[in-house]
């Protein structure tokens, strides 16, 4: 039997499968229609871009994000590339409340091999406009303070509820890349639709019996919009 993601990565596969055929029987036209903009001098045959990000930041004073990706691009023949990134993300959230203590009330941390295909649908001036296909695979913990009636201040236990598991999650969207004079450093931003699989183990509070509920291997699914931002910088461009 064919899993949901992999009827999914089947319908994404066609989907570019009919893209490129089409492009492909209409090629002569096409080339030559391009503008000078379209697809640059110096990029029809292959290069190769180094990309990543490293950021925290705060949303007020509660909740904090960090995240560090690396990776690379191959651009060929001007119009498609590939991809491959390697990406820690974090996020901690607290409550506001009148106890003295300053652990958090949640912790996520997860690092996923990224991967994507790019397609350059056109270009005007230092932008370039694309499509994209990506798939995400990697693993995830979930730390989340449960409820713990009962305990006195100094008993009552920190993040007992735990999530942790593997995920992968496949998409596609559109996006845009804006270069700088010298075409070499570039800011990438999308916005992509996708679904989300995941496979986890959980263990949470039960209040009622005053025990930890353990439950493992549960597979969910959902859909979910995702936005990426990325900084790349070409190496070098083969002529």
């Amino acid at each position: 039997m064919i899993r949901p993601y992999m009827r999914f990565c089947l319908v994404l596969v066609f989907f570019v499968i009919s893209i490129v055929s089409v492009s492909q029987a209409d090629s002569v036209q096409v080339l030559r229609k391009r503008t000078a903009h379209a697809v640059s001098s110096d990029e029809r045959k292959f290069s190769i871009a180094l990309r990543g990000k490293l950021f925290g930041f705060f949303i007020i004073e509660d909740t904090y994000f960090s995240t560090a990706t690396i990776g690379a691009e191959f651009l060929m023949k001007g119009r498609h590339s590939l991809g491959v990134d390697f990406t820690y993300f974090g996020w901690q959230y607290q409550d506001d409340d009148n106890e003295e203590n300053p652990l958090y009330n949640a912790f996520e941390r997860k690092t996923y091999l990224y991967l994507d295909y790019k397609y350059k649908v056109f270009a005007y001036k230092s932008f370039d406009f694309y499509f994209n296909l990506y798939d995400k695979i990697g693993k995830y913990h979930v730390w989340n303070e449960g409820i713990a009636e009962g305990y006195t201040f100094w008993e009552k236990p920190f993040l007992n509820d735990k999530e942790d598991g593997s995920f992968n999650q496949v998409g596609l969207g559109l996006g845009v890349k804006k270069y700088t004079e010298d075409g070499r450093f570039y800011l990438d931003l999308s916005a992509n639709v996708g679904k989300l699989f995941t496979n986890s183990n959980t263990v949470t509070y039960n209040d009622s019996l005053h025990e930890l509920d353990r439950q493992y291997d549960v597979r969910k699914d959902r859909n979910i919009f995702y936005m990426r931002l990325n900084l790349g910088y070409k190496l070098f461009v083969k002529k």
